[in-house]
């Protein structure tokens, strides 16, 4: 069924479990797990500015600039799961 969504039909959406918007199960693993991919994440990209920075004349360049912007982007879902 994967990528047949323009093909569906009624009776194989009449298979489908009615959502449970009530009482959804909860993932309590997840803000750990999105904790310590932050954590591992910040310690890489550090460590690649930090080299970046000591072995090039021109120090921290565009493509340095633009990994820490998308990092700093990836933040905001973590926050949102902590709320």
């Amino acid at each position: 069924m994967a990528g047949d969504f323009p093909n569906l039909d009624l009776t194989t959406i009449l298979h489908w479990h009615e959502p449970n918007l009530l009482d959804p199960p909860r993932r309590p693993w997840f803000p750990i797990y999105s904790i310590i991919l932050t954590v591992l994440t910040a310690l890489l990209l550090g460590g690649r500015i930090w080299a970046q920075a000591r072995k090039s004349i021109d120090g921290v360049r565009l493509d340095d600039v633009l990994a820490c912007s998308a990092w700093v982007r990836t933040l905001t879902p973590l926050f949102e799961v902590l709320n």
